[in-house]
């Protein structure tokens, strides 16, 4: 199977899920001409580790094999086989982008920077994850952003206001740490994590 894309210089766009579900893809290069990326067109790809990015492509970025826009305020796509356990987001990320960290199964710890402010849909579902923390900067969370993390055992989560389905089939949880500002504003979350609230 295909293991390595090399994108031409005469390529200036990529659709929608274009290389979704290539199982066997491993390295991605983006070239420099390059000017529009669609959504979750890297998506599924099981065995990618490593994406770079031309430092002269004005869309896009890339450090430490991770994909983001070129201001690095978005993290796009984490490499759903880059084998860390631990990653800590660059100090410049705002908005972590929907599905960015789908089904990674090697992530055990994430350090989010002290100024972001999204973490968007999917954005961490089904990954290893063991311990999270949110910080206070974040303003909104996507609808399952942390559904089917299995391993889930502890997580925090900031005093946000109209929190939607994040959570979903966390079998390990054992606790959920929130203010009483949360707890006001979250009754039907409180009400059905009743048993995991410190």
């Amino acid at each position: 199977g295909l293991e390595e894309i090399v994108l031409p210089s005469s390529l200036d766009a990529i659709g929608n899920e274009t290389f979704s579900n290539c199982f066997c893809l491993k390295n991605i290069f983006i070239p420099s001409t390059l000017t529009f990326c669609g959504r979750n067109a890297f998506c599924n790809c099981i065995n990618l580790e490593r994406i770079d990015v031309d430092p002269k492509n004005n869309l896009l970025s890339s450090e430490d094999s991770v994909l983001f826009s070129k201001d690095k305020k978005e993290l796009i796509l984490y490499p759903i086989n880059n084998k860390d356990k631990l990653y800590k987001m660059p100090s410049k990320v705002k908005q972590i982008g929907e599905e960015a960290f789908l089904f990674n199964k090697h992530l055990e710890e994430i350090i989010f920077p002290e100024e972001i402010e999204t973490i968007g849909l999917c954005s961490f579902q089904g990954a290893n994850l063991v311990k999270v923390y949110i910080p206070n900067s974040v303003k909104e969370i996507g609808y399952h952003a942390f559904a089917g993390c299995h391993h889930l055992k502890q997580i925090r989560f900031p005093d946000i206001e109209n929190f939607c389905e994040i959570l979903k089939d966390n079998f390990d949880l054992k606790q959920i740490n929130v203010s009483k500002v949360f707890v006001k504003n979250n009754p039907k979350f409180i009400e059905e994590y009743k048993d995991k609230i410190k």
